[in-house]
This record gives C-alpha cells, structure tokens and sequence, in this order.
C-alpha cells in the first residue's frame, strides 16, 4: 500500500498524463492520510534543506491536509467513520500542529500553513462535537495567549 511520503508529493506537484500520484492518494485510507500528512509536515517545518522544494511540498500536504480534516468532520456515511474515530483522528493532528505552531524558527509561509490547518480543526472539531470544538479552540489560545478563558 502507498503511503504520503516527500516522492509522492513531488509526483503530485509535477503530474504525469493518467495522474498515477493522486490516484496512488486517494487510494491510502483517510486515517493514514491524516496521520502521514501530519508527519509529513512536522518533518517539512523546520527543516531548512531544500527550502524551495520543502515550502512547495508542505504547502501541498497541507492543503492536502485541510481538505481530508473536512472530510473527517463530514457525513459517516461518506468517510465510513464514526465520529469517535474522527475526534480522535483530528485530536491527534491537532495536537502535533499546535506544537508545531508553537516552535519558533519555522518559515512563516510554512508556519501559516500550519495555521490555516489548525484554524480548520477548530472549525471541524467543533462541526462533529460543539463542546470538544470548544475545548480545542481555548487550549488553541491558551497556546497562543496564556491565560485566555
């Protein structure tokens, strides 16, 4: 089974007739999509090698990112996941993108991807459960701002 990895973002980012990398993406389940982008990007934050390729490559899985955060926060009966499994899926992102967040050093166009990605677990965390949404979005702040109620 295809797993994200930088080679497969590089294959999306530069497509090939038949778009073999897309369809090798959506062939990789929802929960290990989340995970792996996460990973992904948390390798991609701070790392100053290649910083062309890197920003274009987090850029991507965060997008990428956003997009199955949504799906996750969407209908059961689409993603086939009961909302326990996606609060726990998104809680899991959600805890290593706000540590990732908190790092200083990090590219700012890379630390507003991050950003956006936990601006959108607010949004869907709070769509499959109003009150962990509403945890979240304080423990967000008091990262942020400590002290925030």
């Amino acid at each position: 089974m295809a797993s994200v990895s930088r080679d497969l973002l590089d294959a999306m980012l530069a497509p090939a007739p038949g778009r073999p990398a897309e369809e090798a993406f959506r062939a990789i389940p929802l929960p290990n999509r989340v995970r792996e982008l996460t990973s992904i990007i948390g390798e991609l934050y701070l790392d100053a090698t290649n910083a062309a390729g890197n920003a274009g490559r987090c850029m991507l899985a965060a997008v990428l990112l956003r997009r199955d955060i949504i799906a996750l926060a969407g209908n059961e009966a689409l993603t086939g996941l009961k909302p326990s499994i996606s609060l726990a899926i998104m809680g899991e992102a959600a805890d290593a993108l706000v540590g990732m967040f908190g790092q200083e050093g990090a590219p700012s166009d890379r630390r507003r991807q991050v950003g956006h990605c936990v601006a959108e677990l607010c949004n869907s965390l709070s769509l499959v459960s109003a009150d962990t949404g509403k945890e979240f979005v304080k423990t967000v702040l008091n990262r942020l701002q400590p002290g925030v109620s």
